[in-house]
């Protein structure tokens, strides 16, 4: 008999919170919450830098993901939902806070605090209302604590921000790498070499960290160790690019000096789309295509199981009759045919991208002609009357949101130059290397490897005992022969090749012959 399943859900909302003992507690509580009560803690949901007090985390990141799972099934009822205290879960005020966790218990989910024990499931807060009562009085006072909070920072900020506007660095606490004026400090190099780690070596934010710790470079708070979570919150920060996030007006004003080139930043950014904290990988091994191949019927993902003849993959839902997608597929053919697919990707994307330069110059012409048109819809507010000023501020609020939208294209047409070459001259030269490592079993080779992937935006999907991507599908032949047919035709074949012969060398003793 197999023990009840839990997972974690934790939070933390600013960086300094993460640099310090609140991601060690958080999951140490829940750990030992399953030893002592005989639960299988089988998945790890966690916000960074995420606030609970507007809802962000609810949308967004570890907690949006885990909604949707709920609501889709891939979550079983039963399931036990481990936060260390309702706080870490929502600040919201009592009636976003309740109805947030009516969803999670009406769909099953037992919810348990770990600071007191205290479990509340749909059973409970139907018949007992002391309870249910409690329960609100406790999320209602998490809000208020907040609010306070917020309010006193309030006005602080409003200063901050006036002077950002005014082009003047805030009179605030400043990034590790920028003196008190805004300008870079000798710190600047541990910024530009975390960003080559992660773009130029596709090192993960936990790799990262252990080699920063291991040369002894002092985190950014100059006492602790670097954690995954400090690597991560520095590659999404804009101020890395001299920017200032005016969060009230949705503005970005360039006041600092930038430690990286936007190019370099956008790479960054595009590695870190959708890259997750790899999950049904146990121990020392870690599944290269953890997040890259999911269920072709659900969507959800995918347990790479240990069996006899190696590892096979099953969508972890059918697993819990939440799926009727109950064949698994090989994990080391899935593996040959993601990486011929991503070859296959990036020779399309190389031949497909546009003239960026054009493109870049064109955007930069429009975000000008929208920053004009937000001052004039400004100066208009002053100018007219109380009848016209409803219909003004829709307009200036439009403008606002044409200028977003623009920054935001300018954002993905900043690419740097090469980006494609590199991709493929990794594929075809150092790539095999790689594969050899993974299918050896290498976690940080796997690491590396799903970066890569995660970078091309390659997702094959396991369905009725094959992978497919788009309408090429696997089917293995052999135990070292594999085929890649389209709907009409075979379109090449992955063969145990010991001696090299075949014109593209995937790793593992393994070539390709065929189309891409």
């Amino acid at each position: 008999m197999t023990n009840p399943v839990a997972i974690s859900y934790g939070r933390f909302s600013s960086i300094a919170q993460g640099e310090g003992r609140s991601v060690e507690r958080q999951e140490l509580a829940a750990k030992k919450y399953c030893e002592v009560h005989g639960l299988e803690l089988t998945d790890r949901y966690f916000d960074e830098g995420l606030s609970g007090f507007h809802g962000v985390n609810r949308s967004k990141g570890d907690l949006s993901i885990l909604l949707e799972r709920v609501q889709s099934g891939a979550i079983p009822q039963g399931t036990y939902l481990l936060i260390e205290e309702t706080s870490r879960l929502t600040r919201e005020n009592a009636l976003e806070a309740i109805s947030l966790i009516q969803s999670l218990v009406s769909a099953g989910l037992v919810i348990v605090t770990l600071d007191d024990g205290l479990r509340y499931s749909r059973e409970n807060l139907t018949t007992d209302f002391h309870n249910l009562l409690a329960l609100i009085l406790r999320l209602q006072r998490g809000h208020d604590e907040s609010k306070v909070k917020s309010m006193r920072a309030k006005d602080v900020w409003l200063a901050k921000r006036q002077q950002a506007s005014e082009g003047k660095a805030p009179s605030m606490r400043r990034p590790f790498w920028l003196d008190k004026e805004g300008r870079l400090n000798e710190r600047a190099e541990v910024v530009r070499e975390v960003f080559r780690l992660q773009t130029e070596e596709l090192k993960g934010s936990q790799a990262i960290a252990r080699e920063l710790n291991a040369r002894g470079i002092p985190s950014a708070n100059g006492r602790s160790k670097w954690r995954a979570e400090g690597i991560s919150h520095l590659l999404r920060n804009e101020a890395v690019i001299g920017v200032f996030h005016d969060l009230t007006n949705d503005r970005r004003l360039s006041i600092y000096e930038p430690a990286i080139s936007l190019s370099q930043f956008n790479e960054a950014q595009q590695i870190l789309t959708g890259r997750r904290t790899s999950r049904g990988s146990t121990g020392e091994w870690l599944s290269a295509l953890n997040g890259i191949v999911k269920c072709g019927t659900c969507g959800g993902y995918i347990r790479w199981i240990k069996t006899k003849t190696g590892r096979t993959g099953y969508c972890r839902a059918a697993r819990a009759d939440g799926c009727s997608n109950r064949k698994g597929f090989s994990y080391r053919a899935s593996l040959l045919f993601t990486y011929v697919r991503a070859l296959d990707a990036v020779l399309h994307l190389k031949a497909q991208s546009p003239d960026e330069k054009d493109q870049r110059a064109e955007l930069e012409r429009k975000l000008k002609e929208a920053d004009a048109k937000i001052q004039r819809w400004i100066k208009l507010v002053d100018e007219l009357g109380d009848d016209q000023f409803d219909e003004v501020a829709e307009r200036l609020k439009a403008a606002k949101a044409e200028r977003t939208a623009i920054e935001k294209a300018l954002l993905k047409t900043n690419q740097e130059d090469g980006v494609f070459e590199r991709m493929m001259d990794f594929l075809l030269g150092d790539g095999p290397d790689l594969m050899d490592q993974v299918i050896e079993g290498d976690p940080r080779a796997s690491e590396k490897l799903n970066a890569l992937f995660r970078q091309i935006g390659i997702n094959p999907v396991i369905q009725d005992g094959s992978i497919l991507d788009g309408d090429i599908r696997a089917e293995v032949l052999s135990w070292q022969e594999i085929a890649l047919k389209s709907p009409d035709k075979t379109i090449g074949k992955i063969f145990k090749d010991p001696t090299g012969e075949y014109p593209i060398q995937l790793g593992g003793g393994y070539g390709y012959n065929g189309d891409l």
